[in-house]
């Protein structure tokens, strides 16, 4: 499977990583210039669209935004393509997503994680996927690699990005009451 990310931070390349050392085909495309052993760069995030499964990881909706909505990727995509958004974004911008790839015939998943850069490292995320299920069905290997676990979230993207937020915020109560 060709997979392609856009995003080369630290769990991006934890996750590249582990995608290469599992035989698959994988490119990335980062603002930063940032490479990874195995990985071929690309020069364009346009250029990621080409794959059969685009992972973003970028970091908020104003990235998204800038990178992939406001160039207008999603329009030119070739069919099939799978657009997976691993950020953890807001839930009004995971609803403007759902509708820009219905618009556009895309498949879109999301599916934030929980676990940091050593977790991602060690393949042991914990995947919180939303979408339809068909286009789950064909991310398991992928996930496979990337964590120990995928919660599925349902069919609406916007419900995994809710669950993160949630967790981000049951995180930081349980670190406040410790500090107490």
């Amino acid at each position: 499977m060709k997979i392609a990310l856009i995003g080369l931070g630290a769990m991006g390349r934890a996750i590249a990583t582990n995608l290469v050392h599992d035989g698959h085909d994988v490119c990335a495309w980062t603002r930063s210039g940032r490479t990874v052993e195995g990985v071929a760069a690309l020069q364009t995030p346009e250029e990621a669209f080409n794959a059969d499964v685009v992972l973003t990881l970028l970091s908020d909706d104003a990235a998204i935004r800038s990178v992939i909505v406001d160039p207008g990727l999603v329009s030119r995509a070739p069919s099939g393509v799978i657009h997976v958004v691993m950020s953890t974004i807001s839930v009004a911008f995971a609803r403007e997503l759902t509708e820009l790839h219905a618009l556009y015939g895309m498949a879109y998943v999301a599916s934030p994680v929980l676990g940091r850069p050593d977790v991602a490292a060690a393949g042991a995320l914990q995947i919180l996927a939303a979408g339809g299920a068909v286009h789950l069905d064909r991310l398991a290997p992928v996930f496979a690699v990337l964590g120990r676990r995928v919660w599925p979230m349902g069919e609406d993207p916007s419900g995994a990005y809710a669950a993160k937020i949630a967790c981000n915020m049951m995180i930081t109560m349980a670190i406040q009451a410790m500090a107490e």
